[in-house]
């Protein structure tokens, strides 16, 4: 038996409180999110995929790294996206982290938030 709750469930709670979210996570994930990106060496050209973006807060400071980085941001939260997309520009896939719809290869870096949180 699986014991992890419901994507679906998941993703719909996050459409609910996308101004939540970006009022008080992001916060939190974004000081050690930061120091990431740092260490990512980006240049110009540069494809990032941002695995469960939210609200796309990581997304200015991914594009500050280099003048040309193209982000791509995946999240199950489809209320999430439509926030990144029209607060960011950001090009969006809905998409569940479990099973993503991109090839492999091509991407300068991989990130998830999510994971740098302390």
């Amino acid at each position: 038996m699986d014991d992890r709750p419901d994507r679906h469930a998941v993703a719909a709670s996050y459409d609910l409180g996308v101004e939540a979210y970006v009022d008080l996570w992001s916060p939190v994930i974004l000081p050690p999110a930061r120091a990431v990106v740092a260490e990512f060496g980006l240049d110009d050209g540069s494809w990032v995929l941002d695995i469960g973006t939210g609200s796309g807060a990581l997304v200015p400071s991914l594009r500050t790294s280099a003048s040309a980085v193209t982000v791509v941001g995946i999240d199950a939260s489809a209320q999430m996206l439509r926030a990144a997309r029209d607060g960011m520009g950001l090009l969006s896939i809905q998409a569940d982290a479990l099973a993503l719809p991109v090839r492999a290869g091509g991407w300068t870096a991989l990130c998830s938030p999510t994971c740098y949180s302390t």
